[in-house]
């Protein structure tokens, strides 16, 4: 982890010289804000070619001391990629035989001029010689002055750097050495698209904080960045697949969206999906033994790695506040206290975000597009990318939208579709290919007569179509609204029996469980009832809930969304006291909240309630004879 998280000099030697000189700005701006002066005292930019004048990146602040790397208030840094060797140095610091008007004007403000040189690996003798040849060009026409004149090499710039980690992932990133799955701040959402693209708001009310609407998306992401600001903070922020979550915490960053944008150069970003290496958890160990502010955005972060890093992020010697996003919501309890959820979009805003990014599309096709994609904004790209110049899709059927987004060069592609139909039958899925007959990518594979290799790299296909989404070796279809429609596809076209037997066995039970779990979503599904309810009767698998395991209990609770009226006959039908079977890890408090979710519904609630009062009962009686033996 020290390795990763370290810088040499070697890495500095690597930057070009427009990279280098980013680098010296950004190490400015983050010293100056260390010393809590505005970045607004830096200045730099413009094309590295163009002329400067002996400045690339100037430092003005009235007084007072910043940082040994920032020796006085008034301090010009000139960026070199190359070595100057001392008899270089006056033709740099010279225009025409002259010393420079700006290093002139900088020594009537006692200020400091510093050369940076990226390739430059200095002894003390050779350093020496450098500032002695500077100091000799200021005194050819500066008899006397009181100019703090220094020269940094590619290890003074690393050691530098070395203060901060977002900077030290900057820095990688750029040099095509990055810590695998580490990024600095840039278009996360969409890699291959222009960072500059404008965030496009939505003006109906679609982000919670604990539960409560905000005024509007933009109060939320002020609130947002508020509380990041601070040190061992942790936020989570949590919706459903292609809403745009991602989009929405870069707009954090953007200067140009609501107030007090947060610090680019502060933050570092991992999926993952992308397999980081290292873990979130030993990467936070690590910025924070760094002793330096960073803010982490973990993406497609379940709750238990969540709780981890939060436990990390508060530990009493952190400076690193933690942003976590994650597409699933679910019940399970995370210990942050700082929870939002973003939700779909509005038509308005799909309209607007399909008309920004695909001009060729008219108004009326971004119409159909937004109301066929009920506020996912990832379904909606994906269909736009389909549309050619001059076609309408006014006259086409949903169904007929929805095949588009398995088009293969312009056209259907039905092997493709129903490899999209099997992998949605599942909630997710392990992707690992093997020899082990088990292997639930290849159990797939069987229910649509493909090979396993054949059907692995079909998934690729569904990858970037970005209708499937990856983390680590997990594969999901999503958005849920894609994969439901799919998954009652499926249904129909694979016989039931074909699917129950290629996910039964003791080895199957996690893929039967992502089975049940898919169910849950498909109520209004004839073959997803029908299934559900053969699973209840007869041999199924959840035939004897008072003989279940957890994961049995676990499934029955997925079914019960799909068929409650028949989980509600099989509780009516058995004595309470039979539900708990503690040698298989179940206890009657997990029967009971399966009933409890089945009393929202007001036809149920009177024969729910009934059941939940004998079970209490029950519970109070065991305590009570519990008490009576002990005594």
């Amino acid at each position: 982890m020290i390795d990763m998280l370290d810088l040499t000099r070697n890495h500095i030697q690597k930057l070009n010289d427009e990279d280098l000189r980013s680098l010296v700005g950004r190490l400015c701006e983050e010293t100056v804000r260390a010393a809590g002066i505005s970045t607004s005292a830096v200045t730099w930019g413009g094309k590295h070619t163009a002329p400067d004048g002996g400045v690339d990146v100037r430092i003005n602040i009235p007084s007072g001391d910043i940082d040994r790397y920032i020796p006085r208030p008034n301090t010009v840094f000139q960026v070199k990629e190359h070595d100057l060797i001392p008899s270089e140095v006056a033709k740099e610091m010279c225009s025409e035989g002259k010393l420079r008007s700006s290093i002139i004007e900088l020594s009537q403000q006692d200020g400091a001029y510093i050369i940076a040189s990226g390739n430059a690996d200095l002894s003390d003798t050779m350093l020496k010689a450098r500032i002695a040849a500077m100091d000799d060009a200021v005194k050819k026409e500066l008899s006397e002055h009181c100019l703090v004149l220094d020269y940094y090499d590619s290890e003074r710039i690393a050691a530098w750097v070395r203060n901060y980690p977002s900077l030290i992932v900057w820095v990688r990133d750029r040099i095509g050495e990055q810590i695998t799955g580490w990024t600095p701040y840039g278009n996360w959402a969409n890699p291959h698209e222009d960072l500059e693209a404008a965030y496009v708001a939505d003006e109906k009310v679609r982000l919670y904080y604990n539960g409560v609407p905000e005024n509007n998306i933009i109060d939320g992401l002020n609130r947002m960045r508020e509380m990041l600001r601070v040190p061992k903070t942790s936020v989570r922020l949590t919706g459903l697949s292609g809403v745009g979550k991602t989009r929405f915490v870069q707009a954090l960053f953007d200067e140009r969206i609501g107030s007090n944008a947060l610090n680019q150069n502060a933050v570092i970003y991992t999926d993952t999906g992308c397999d980081p290496s290292p873990t979130p958890p030993i990467f936070a160990e690590g910025i924070i033994a760094k002793k330096e502010f960073a803010l982490l955005v973990v993406d497609n972060c379940a709750s238990k790695e969540h709780t981890r890093l939060v436990e990390i992020c508060e530990r009493p010697e952190s400076c690193i506040s933690l942003l976590t996003i994650e597409y699933d919501i679910t019940d399970e309890q995370t210990s942050e206290t700082k929870a939002f959820r973003l939700e779909s979009a509005s038509d308005e805003l799909i309209i607007k975000l399909v008309r920004t990014r695909f001009p060729n599309i008219d108004f009326d096709n971004a119409t159909k597009i937004a109301q066929f994609s009920g506020g996912n904004a990832r379904m909606a790209i994906a269909l736009a990318k389909t549309v050619v110049h001059g076609e309408s899709l006014l006259a086409l059927k949903d169904s007929e939208l929805f095949k588009r987004l398995f088009w293969q060069r312009g056209q259907e592609d039905d092997s493709l579709l129903r490899i999209a139909e099997a992998c949605a039958l599942v909630y997710s899925f392990d992707s690992d290919v093997n020899d082990n007959p088990e292997n639930e990518i290849g159990i797939l594979a069987s229910l649509v007569q493909m090979s396993t290799v054949e059907f692995y790299r079909n998934t690729s296909k569904l990858l970037q179509r970005e209708v499937m989404q990856k983390r680590n070796k997990w594969r999901a279809v999503l958005p849920h609204a894609i994969a439901n429609k799919l998954a009652k596809e499926a249904l129909r076209n694979i016989p039931n029996n074909s699917i129950v037997t290629a996910f039964s066995g003791e080895m199957r039970q996690r893929l039967m469980l992502s089975f049940a779990r898919r169910l849950s979503y498909l109520h209004n599904s004839e073959e997803a009832r029908a299934l559900a309810e053969g699973f209840l009767s007869g041999a199924g698998v959840l035939a004897n809930i008072c003989g279940l395991d957890l994961d049995g209990v676990k499934m029955l609770a997925y079914i019960a969304a799909t068929v409650p009226d028949k989980v509600l006959e099989k509780y009516q039908t058995v004595d309470v006291s039979e539900l708990e079977t503690p040698f298989r890890g179940v206890f009657l408090h997990e029967h009971m909240r399966i009933v409890a979710n089945l009393a929202y519904d007001k036809d149920n609630f009177n024969s729910c309630v009934t059941i939940l009062v004998n079970c209490v009962i029950h519970k109070q009686k065991r305590i009570l004879d519990m008490i009576l033996k002990v005594s």
